[in-house]
């Protein structure tokens, strides 16, 4: 579907304000399903930053820290009218918001400044507009965002690299030769899909409840050659895919902790009895929760991975 116009939320907070509002903020958002949004505007920050050297890396988080805005676009003005309001009546007078529209193509252009290469672990995950990486150790992935949620720069997102990484080393000491099946439960932009069939997965299928993350999903498979099967839908629509397997030897669920709780039994009947079931979208104080469900679930923590607030939780059957 064509979108002429997007709408544009500018969250705005003052230069007044505690420490931790703009982690406050951001974890408003993500809790009430806003996942994609830019910090600060990029255009001010004029640093020319070489993404290997870590002193630089350290000048351009510390810029964003100080960047007045949290922008957000959909295409759906009542969405952001409704956040506005929210995160006006919680934040009460720290945060205010404000709603603009701009021609989609004019925003589309903006993710040029945001959206740079990064590495993570053996996955190299760049931009259209960027060359994929010069060392052939590299797993280049190509991501489009458009306005799904899923570059690789969130946290979870890594944290879900990471893990899967990790995964795919042990699978290889144990099971070298045998075949395995991946499942992205909220695949957005489709990057955990895409780096599994990279890394060799036989079926790969992925799910989304919004329309635009399957066409992204679907537009970045093909550049980057990795056969996916998407649908629209969750878990129980997995089975109406006819190449998917009745179980995965990795299912991911990087999303939020309402929807985890909610599909948490469906998403154990899908993983193998050798396979992993990566959860993050969850911030620290939420690992009890999970690990709780987890426990009813007859499934054991196997693998923790952290960065900041946010959580990657590798979970095993009790077999």
């Amino acid at each position: 579907m064509s979108h002429p116009l997007t709408y544009q939320l500018d969250l705005i907070l003052g230069t007044e304000r505690p420490a931790n509002l703009r982690e406050e903020v951001k974890k408003y958002l993500v809790s009430h399903g806003f996942e994609s949004f830019v910090e600060g505007d990029i255009s001010d920050i004029e640093i020319d930053y070489d993404w290997g050297h870590d002193e630089n890396l350290v000048t351009y988080l510390g810029a964003l820290q100080t960047a007045p805005n949290i922008t957000l676009y959909r295409y759906d003005e009542k969405e952001l009218l409704l956040l506005k309001k929210g995160i006006e009546e919680t934040f009460q007078g720290k945060v205010s918001g404000r709603l603009s529209t701009i021609k989609t193509q004019d925003w589309q252009e903006g993710w040029k400044d945001s959206f740079k290469p990064l590495r993570i672990n053996e996955f190299f995950i760049y931009p259209p507009w960027e060359s994929k990486s010069p060392h052939t150790e590299d797993l280049s992935i190509m991501i489009n965002p458009g306005m799904a949620f899923g570059t690789g720069s969130h946290a979870t997102t890594k944290l879900c690299l990471k893990s899967f990484s990790h995964w795919y080393a042990e699978h290889k000491i144990n099971s070298p030769t045998q075949p395995f099946h991946v499942l992205d439960v909220g695949t957005g932009t489709g990057v955990l899909a895409i780096a599994s069939k990279l890394k060799g997965a036989s079926t790969v299928v992925g799910t989304d409840i919004d329309p635009d993350s399957i066409l992204a999903a679907q537009e970045n498979a093909k550049a980057n050659d990795a056969e996916l099967f998407v649908t629209l839908g969750s878990v129980k629509e997995v089975d109406s895919i006819k190449p998917a397997p009745k179980t995965f030897d990795i299912v991911f669920a990087n999303i939020l902790l309402p929807v985890i709780s909610e599909l948490f039994s469906q998403l154990v009947k899908k993983v193998s009895p050798q396979g992993a079931l990566i959860v993050s979208g969850i911030i620290v104080e939420q690992e009890n929760d999970v690990l709780a469900l987890a426990q009813k679930h007859s499934f054991f923590l196997h693998e923790r991975n952290e960065e900041g607030d946010w959580l990657a939780l590798v979970l095993k059957p009790k077999n």
